[in-house]
């Protein structure tokens, strides 16, 4: 079968970390202390490639490069088939999804975003005290919206062969 669906397609989880620390230093009023952070982050980032070669016996480490070694979206450039992105706005792993159209103009890429929703496709819930009640997951529905735009996009022959 060939087509794909991603979550999270464009960011590393460097770049994730980045977005944290910017938010914290917008909410905070303490932008030099997480610019360090921030300036800290790239440098590991550009220093990857020496890394690699520097801890090649260290499992946590190499796992820990290969989630941050590429963006996602730079291995999509060629792929010409269909792309549904899925994704929570709550979820601040998933911020960069909004700038898929620009990172890739010339893409199929079809984009679901689920208002409110977490990375488990959760919503914080709250009584009318303003208190926290236990989230409500939404699975079934992202599930269902997925199996909707595999039969839009696809012969639905090829479920079947």
């Amino acid at each position: 079968m060939k087509w794909l669906l991603l979550n999270k397609i464009v960011r590393c989880r460097i770049s994730e970390s980045i977005i944290r620390e910017r938010v914290k230093s917008l909410e905070t009023k303490n932008g030099d202390s997480n610019q360090i952070e921030i300036n800290e982050l790239v440098n590991d980032y550009k220093n990857i490639p020496v890394s690699r070669i520097k801890y090649k016996n260290s499992i946590e480490f190499n796992n820990w490069l290969s989630y941050n070694e590429n963006l996602s979206y730079e291995s999509l450039r060629k792929f010409k088939k269909p792309i549904l992105i899925v994704y929570g706005t709550a979820d601040i792993g998933s911020i960069h999804n909004d700038l898929i159209p620009f990172l890739l103009p010339e893409s199929n890429v079809n984009i679901k975003a689920y208002t409110n929703y977490g990375h488990n496709y959760e919503k914080k819930e709250f009584d009318i005290e303003g208190k926290p009640k236990e989230d409500s997951y939404h699975w079934d529905e992202v599930f269902k919206d997925v199996i909707n735009w595999l039969w839009r996009s696809f012969d639905t022959k090829i479920f079947f062969n």
